[in-house]
Parts: structure tokens; C-alpha cells; sequence
């Protein structure tokens, strides 16, 4: 019955309820998704969604204009899930806790995880040469980017 939607409906203290229709798929089909956003939460387009499980080939997508995003028919393994767009930082998704290294995002057959969510901060690069009072080049010099972040009103300067 694969791509076949049933309706349920449930009769609650005499009320009549339609549950929401449930897709039956085969079991091996796996199924990954979710959402790219901002890092102030606010839904993120047009990010290439990869997922890599090594020896499999790599999956891409690209998320819609609310930000969603589905990969479909998926290999079992350990994966690992980012997300990528011009301008700003990557995002990795965390894997499972008993998963060691980088691919640590198990993939079971048959499994939907939804609800990803990568979040991505708009990135710059810095460059530059640091050097001492008389312009020769700077020894065991340390940086610290920061920024200026604005919250409740309040600004502070945030480590990145």
C-alpha cells in the first residue's frame, strides 16, 4: 500500500474526529526531514540539504521557501546530515549520543525522523595581519572574534 493515505475516524464522547491521514511505506523506505532556519529561528530557502552514509552516494535537496525540507528512500547507516548555502555558516545536525565520529546520525530501514532542524548563521571571513609597534608580525598573538548582539534590548558583545 505504499503512497496510499487512509483517514481514521474516531468517535470520542459521542463527537466524531477525523485523525490525521497516515502514508504507509515500505519498510525499508527511510525518511529524514525537517527545517533550515536563521539563527534567530526564522525559516531559511534555498539551502542544499546533504546527507552522506558512506558507501552510499551522498543525497542532496534543496529547502522549499518555508524553509522544509524531505529526503526520501534513504540507505541505512551511519549518516551524517548539514546543511549549506552562500553567505552563510554550515550547519551539522548532532548525531545519536552512542554513535561515535562524524557520520554519528544512525539511519534505521524503515525509520521517519522529522524534525531536524538546522539553523545557520549568516558567516563572514576575516582576514588581516596583526603586527607590534614597529610593523613586524605579531608573535603568540592571540584573537578572539566577537560580535555585538542585541537582546531584550540590551546589547552585549558575544564570543563566536
Amino acid at each position: 500500500m505504499k503512497g496510499k493515505a487512509r483517514a481514521l475516524f474516531v468517535m470520542i464522547s459521542g463527537a466524531l474526529l477525523l485523525c490525521t491521514p497516515h502514508v504507509f511505506v515500505a519498510a525499508h523506505d527511510a525518511r529524514l526531514s525537517g527545517w533550515t532556519l536563521t539563527d534567530d529561528g526564522l525559516p531559511l530557502s534555498a539551502v542544499e540539504v546533504v546527507l552522506a552514509c558512506p558507501p552510499a552516494p551522498v543525497r542532496r535537496t534543496v529547502s522549499d521557501d518555508r524553509g522544509h525540507f524531505e529526503l526520501v528512500n534513504l540507505p541505512a547507516g551511519n549518516c551524517r546530515l548539514w546543511g549549506t548555502k552562500p553567505g552563510y555558516v554550515d550547519a551539522n545536525v548532532e548525531g545519536d549520543p552512542y554513535v561515535r565520529g562524524l557520520y554519528s546520525l544512525r539511519v534505521l530501514e524503515g525509520a521517519w525522523r522529522d524534525g531536524f532542524e538546522l539553523r545557520l548563521a549568516r558567516g563572514v571571513i576575516l582576514t588581516g595581519r596583526i603586527t607590534d609597534a614597529r610593523g613586524r608580525p605579531g608573535k603568540k598573538t592571540r584573537v578572539h572574534p566577537i560580535r555585538r548582539e542585541v537582546t531584550n534590548g540590551t546589547p552585549r558583545l558575544v564570543a563566536v
